[in-house]
């Protein structure tokens, strides 16, 4: 499993293959959990958070975050989506399985339907 941290300033900040945890802290940062099941934390600012495969939560916290849970279709998952403060957008890919979301102002099912 990686620890990966964010700094005060705007950090991209990729994930690995395998289980990450991932805070982004201050900052508008650019967050990817690639594959595995991620916890990722966007902190203060306006963050885009991308889940990949896997199992993902992801936590938008303060500010306009993004959240995109991208199953991939290839499996059945199920990811975790909050929003917490702010205008937040959470994207649900085309994955078989669910989400479950909290704390948000629009959803986009990006499968067509």
């Amino acid at each position: 499993m990686a620890n990966i941290a964010g700094t005060i300033l705007d950090d991209i900040l990729p994930g690995t293959d395998g289980n990450d945890q991932i805070a982004g802290y201050q900052g508008n940062d650019l967050i990817g959990g690639n594959g595995g099941n991620d916890l990722i934390g966007g902190g203060y600012g306006n963050d885009g958070i991308y889940g990949g495969y896997g199992y993902d939560s992801l936590y938008g916290d303060a500010g306009n975050d993004y959240l995109n849970g991208f199953g991939g279709g290839y499996s059945v998952e199920i990811d975790y989506l909050f929003g917490g403060t702010g205008s937040d957008i959470f994207v649900i890919g085309d994955s078989t399985g669910n989400a479950y979301l909290g704390g948000y102002n629009a959803v986009t099912n990006t499968d067509g339907s």
